[in-house]
């Protein structure tokens, strides 16, 4: 839809057409909003006119903000007699899902009345599940993190879970072997969660497969999905650098080895922060491909140049935490002193970072399954597809307490960290 009119109509139309929507029953009480970024596209109307709009239903209790969360619908609104009776359903079930066996429509219908009953629900989860694989400690780090809030939550509804591997062995598997399994499997929604871009797309890509994953946990926005969490990494490479602004440094520098969707978002934040801290903004991005680099040290060409040359940044973020570490060892070997030379920072908290002290971008990686988990019962209780984006966390290690700068003039902004 678009709305064309004056600005301030714009905002009633847009807080009625909200309120309408509520009413209707098109997000039950309880249920995660779309966000703003995504109404904003959807009624073609500018951010500020959605925080507008949105401002008198968060003062009346028709939506409640949950920080770091996002936005819901409040537990107390009134819903029209009738609402959702002829909404047709987009989620995963015995009337949406061709694949669900007998068993499993018998079991979903749950009540005499035909409403669902979460203590029979069988949610599956599609994904790298290599939780053995000694070079693939992070993912699976990451992955069991993800795994477990998940099967809390089930479990706390009473559900139960099931896991499908998208590899077989080190071998990945085709989306179509995948679609079996799930089909055979006898799920009531499906969450899917791809550590590497490669895999999500090559999953994504695929419409059948595309269509039974009810729920997608992913590292960045990914239009495919239809319902979405996802943590969102330009805001984390926006705290990175403002972090990095309190601790004085004024020439930022954002580096990658590689091009990948998330580094790419990434400095996008970085460099929004810089200039919203009025620092100097500086990158260094390769065209190496990381699919798989892991099990190999991360080609540093062009910031092995830079620190050769000499320094022209005091303060560093690397895309991710080992990318931070190579280049923490690297600039030693070189004679620097990270921490005093120069402010560093990378991303995920991942144990080489505890243990070199570089400061990091901590994930919701527990937020994340668990978000996913119940906006998989939602899409069960017939909820519209929502999209939910978690925030990362300054996590504060001596690679960010005490650099040494000769420049007088400092710009300080307090951090909540």
């Amino acid at each position: 839809m678009s709305l064309t009119t004056a600005t301030s109509t714009k905002r009633t139309q847009v807080e009625t057409n909200l309120r309408r929507r509520v009413a209707d029953g098109e997000w039950m009480p309880g249920v995660l909003l779309p966000s703003r970024k995504a109404l904003a596209k959807e009624y073609g109307v500018d951010l500020s006119t959605i925080q507008r709009a949105m401002a008198s239903l968060l003062q009346d209790g028709t939506l409640k903000a949950e920080h770091r969360r996002g936005t819901f619908i409040g537990n107390d609104v009134s819903i029209s007699n009738g609402a959702h009776r002829d909404k047709p359903q987009t989620l995963l079930g015995p009337a949406s899902a061709p694949f669900a066996s007998e068993r499993s429509r018998h079991r979903n219908s749950g009540h005499a009345d035909g409403s669902f009953a979460p203590t029979t629900a069988v949610i599956g989860f599609v994904g790298d599940v290599r939780t053995l694989h000694p070079e693939w400690h992070h993912e699976n780090m990451s992955l069991v993190t993800i795994v477990a809030a998940i099967e809390a939550a089930v479990s706390a509804q009473g559900g139960t879970t099931r896991c499908i591997n998208t590899f077989a062995g080190d071998t990945p598997r085709t989306p179509d072997a995948v679609l079996r399994d799930i089909r055979s499997a006898s799920l009531d929604a499906v969450i899917g969660y791809f550590h590497e871009e490669i895999d999500q797309d090559r999953f994504m890509d695929n419409l059948e497969l595309n269509e039974a994953i009810s729920v997608l946990i992913s590292h960045y926005a990914e239009p495919r999905a239809k319902r979405l969490v996802y943590y969102d990494s330009a805001d984390a490479g926006y705290q990175a650098a403002r972090h990095l602004a309190a601790r004085d440094c004024s020439r930022i520098m954002y580096y990658s080895p590689f091009a990948d969707q998330w580094v790419l978002d990434r400095a996008e934040g970085v460099r929004n922060g810089a200039i919203a801290a009025g620092v100097t903004f500086l990158q260094a991005i390769g065209s190496h491909s990381s699919f798989r680099w892991e099990r190999n040290v991360p080609p540093l060409d062009e910031m092995m140049t830079l620190l050769r040359n000499g320094l022209s940044f005091d303060g560093l973020i690397a895309a991710n935490d080992r990318i931070a570490a190579f280049v923490f060892k690297a600039a030693v070997e070189l004679g620097y002193n990270p921490g005093q030379d120069f402010a560093m920072i990378g991303f995920d908290d991942e144990p080489c970072s505890r243990a070199l002290e570089i400061s990091t971008m901590r994930p919701p990686l527990e937020d994340l399954g668990t978000e996913a988990a119940n906006m998989a019962y939602a899409a069960l209780a017939g909820a519209a597809p929502v999209e939910a984006r978690l925030q990362s966390r300054v996590v504060a290690r001596a690679t960010t307490c005490s650099v040494t700068h000769v420049e007088s003039n400092r710009l300080q902004i307090r951090i909540e960290a």
